[in-house]
Parts: C-alpha cells; sequence; structure tokens
C-alpha cells in the first residue's frame, strides 16, 4: 500500500523534483549541486502543467539580498576568484527554496515532502550505525566513516586545496565528509520526524514515526559531535516543552525522554563521556576559542564589508594568526561578519526575527496539525541556533540546500495558514 502510493507520487513532476533533491542528499556534496538540475526540470515541467509560476516569500526575500551582498563582497575580498564562485554556487542552490514554494500548492504535499525527507534522515541513521558497528564493534577499521570517501579522495585530488577528510577517533559521518556536519544535518531535520509522530492519524503510524525518530538520533548518537548533542538536547526540550500543554503523545515522549535522560547520565556511556570532555583545555575547544579571538580583531577592522564571500577568506585570516587545521570560526555570526560584515549579517537576522514572529504566531493556532508544524519549527529553530554557535553549516552545499529549503517550507506553511501570502517571483516592473 505505502509502495503503491509513493510509485504514484513518482509519476508526478512536482514530486520527481523534490525525490532529485533528496536523493541528492545522500551524495557527495559536489553531486547534490548536480542533482538540482534534474531538480529544476521537473520543476519547470510542474509549473508550466500547473500554470503556476515560481512564488517567493518574506523568508526567500531575505535570502536573495544575502545573495546579493556576496556579490558585494567580491570588491573586497582577499580571493576574488573564490568568493566569485561562492557567490556563483548560491545563486544556483536557491533553485531548492523555489522548487518547495512553487510545488508544494497544499498541505498534503507538504507533508509528503517532510515524510520524504525524513526518510532521507533514516538512511543516514542506518548508515551512521553501520559504520559505527563495522568499525568498532567488528574490528573492521578499514570501513570508511564517511561513506563516499573512496570516491571523494579521488575526486578531490584533481583539486589544488587541502580538504581534511580524516579525523581522530571513531565517529561516524554516515554520508557527509565532517562528522559535524551530519550531526547538524540531524538537527535541522529531526524536529520534522517529530512532527510526523504527533500528527500521525492512527496509532501505529505514530509508533512507526517514533521508532524512526529513534533510529534518527540513535545514528548522530555515533558522531561524538558535542555540538550537535547539545543541539539535539535543546530541540527535544523545546519541542516537548512547547507540545506538552496539548498532546498526550508529547507527555509520553516527555516521558521517555526523561527516563532515558537519567540513564544517559547515570550509567557509563562513551557519549556522555564525550559531553564531559567539554573545557577549556579541550584541543576543539582551544582552537574555536582563539578562533574567535582572531576573528573578532579581523572584524573590528572591516566591519561594514567584511574580507569576501567563502570560508577560504576566513581560513586565511586564522591560519595567518597560527591556527592550523581550521577551516573556518567556527561560529556562524562571526563567520558572515568576517565573509560579508554587518552587510551580510543583516539579511540573516532578519531571517531570524521573521521565522520566529510567524512561527510564534501560528503556534498559538487552533488547528493541530499547523500548530505543531510551527512548533516543529520553532524548536529546529532553537537547537540550530545554538548548533551553530559552534560550527558553521553552510560551508558546504549539502546543509545550505537543507536550509534553503527549510526557509521554504516556513513560506509554504505560512501562505497555507493565511499568515503571510507567496507572491509571484519577479522583480520587472509593473509585475
Amino acid at each position: 500500500m505505502l509502495f503503491a502510493k509513493w510509485k504514484s507520487l513518482l509519476r508526478t513532476d512536482w514530486y520527481r523534483g523534490i525525490f532529485a533533491v533528496c536523493v541528492g542528499l545522500l551524495l557527495p556534496e559536489y553531486m547534490a549541486v548536480v542533482a538540482l538540475i534534474p531538480a529544476l526540470i521537473f520543476l519547470i515541467r510542474a509549473a508550466k502543467a500547473e500554470n503556476r509560476k515560481p512564488q517567493i516569500g518574506r523568508l526567500g526575500l531575505c535570502l536573495i539580498v544575502y545573495i546579493a551582498t556576496m556579490y558585494v563582497s567580491i570588491a573586497v575580498s582577499l580571493h576574488p576568484l573564490h568568493s566569485l564562485l561562492m557567490s556563483l554556487l548560491w545563486t544556483v542552490l536557491p533553485i531548492s527554496y523555489f522548487l518547495v514554494t512553487t510545488v508544494l500548492t497544499d498541505r498534503e504535499r507538504l507533508r509528503v515532502t517532510l515524510k520524504t525527507l525524513g526518510a532521507v534522515l533514516g538512511v543516514c541513521g542506518v548508515i551512521s550505525i553501520l559504520q559505527y558497528l563495522f568499525c568498532r564493534v567488528f574490528g573492521l577499521e578499514k570501513t570508511p566513516l564517511q561513506f563516499w570517501e573512496p570516491l571523494d579522495k579521488l575526486v578531490f585530488s584533481y583539486f589544488p586545496m587541502e580538504l581534511i577528510l580524516d579525523w581522530a577517533d571513531v565517529r561516524t559521518a554516515a554520508v557527509f565528509n565532517n562528522p559535524n556536519l551530519y550531526g547538524q544535518f540531524t538537527v535541522m531535520l529531526l524536529p520534522f520526524v517529530l512532527y510526523n509522530s504527533l500528527t500521525a492519524e492512527h496509532r501505529l503510524g505514530k509508533r512507526v514515526h517514533g521508532a524512526w525518530g529513534a533510529l534518527c538520533l540513535l545514528g548522530v548518537l555515533f558522531t561524538f559531535s558535542r555540538g550537535s548533542y547539545l543541539g539535539l538536547i535543546l530541540m527535544v526540550l523545546m519541542y516537548l516543552a512547547l507540545s506538552l500543554a496539548r498532546s498526550k503523545t508529547a507527555r509520553r515522549l516527555a516521558l521517555v525522554a526523561a527516563v532515558a535522560a537519567i540513564l544517559f547520565v547515570v550509567i557509563p556511556n562513551p557519549f556522555m563521556d564525550r559531553l564531559a570532555s567539554i573545557s577549556i583545555g579541550d584541543i576543539a575547544v582551544n582552537a574555536r576559542l582563539q578562533a574567535w579571538t582572531t576573528a573578532l580583531e579581523a572584524i573590528a577592522k572591516r566591519p561594514i564589508l567584511g574580507y569576501g564571500a567563502g570560508t577560504l577568506n576566513a581560513m586565511d585570516l586564522i591560519q595567518s594568526a597560527g591556527i592550523a587545521g581550521t577551516p573556518h570560526t567556527h561560529n556562524t555570526v562571526l563567520e558572515l561578519l568576517v565573509e560579508g560584515g554587518v552587510l551580510s549579517l543583516l539579511p540573516f537576522l532578519l531571517i531570524c526575527a521573521f521565522f520566529l514572529a510567524d512561527h510564534l504566531r501560528i503556534r498559538r493556532f487552533e488547528d493541530r496539525n499547523d500548530r505543531f508544524l510551527s512548533i516543529a519549527f520553532l524548536s529546529m529553530f532553537f537547537g540550530f541556533a545554538l548548533n551553530i554557535m559552534v560550527d558553521y553549516p553552510f560551508s558546504v552545499p549539502k546543509l545550505s540546500i537543507v536550509f534553503m529549503m527549510l526557509l521554504g517550507f516556513s513560506d509554504v506553511h505560512f501562505d497555507l495558514c493565511g499568515v503571510r501570502a507567496l507572491r509571484v517571483a519577479t522583480f520587472r516592473k509593473g509585475k
């Protein structure tokens, strides 16, 4: 029954576009961008068939403004060619945003898309669990801790740049090339797996989505990413706190979470040991503190336009200060200020402000599905906000694509709830 429904969806252009992007998220970073090409083709076909023009919302407009600031930063960039290439890349990536806002014309399509992304996250969880079992439990030390490692090393050997594809200890990265990136991916999408569980119409659906969420959570534990751990903890707490008053399922999940948290702290385990290792003396923590200090000093010298879009500019500043092996500032606010100054940070802050204001408004709605979807977005926001204070997710295409899709989902949600309408994405006079 489920397979037949999915097979039927695959006959529609709107879902083929969504599916192409989702498959791209399971591929290497460079292939995720290529997957946007068929997505664009299906977007055009679906829009023509449904007589619908590309749509844009307020968050999308802020995204376009941010991309415009990237082009401005080329004029002051330490590496103008790099900044130009990053600007061009970010001009292509919003295909994922416009796909979402144009083809997701009703709540059912939005829900199907969120379930598909949940399936992608679950696949990553399974891969992560298997990576850890093969490497740590079965002793197969040559097991790639990032799925595409053999292909990545072959492809990147043709690029004249230093890329770090190895790390210490057994830390899984699933289909990403770094455990932290996989952790951030989970923080961004896990709330919607919980949403699918809380709003499922039948008890079996609730249990299936709940089990799927547990699988996703187990997979990310093996990343040993402390920033992701903290982001997930805050995300789950926010989700349950916002849902408890009106959901019996949320109250049950809160009980399960409380018991799990107690066991997590009381029973000795490597995950708690990893969290307890956070200290000034830790190498990674110390490197971040040094990078933040260097970034703040650099920002004070160029606060308005920064040093140019792209992490290469930030990496140059950090490594020139004697901090090796740090590809960016490990803080999104500082990274945006380094790359584009206040001019680039303002659109990002506006996105955050508009996002929070409208989802907090919908959270008070009577409609159960609309309310719980906004709760999912809000919990994602707080977990992700904490996570990005110690990392920078937009250094890779896949997380940038997911970020843009989330903006698209929000703008679609606002439109469907009657809070803020989408409009035709044209900037020609009189349109």
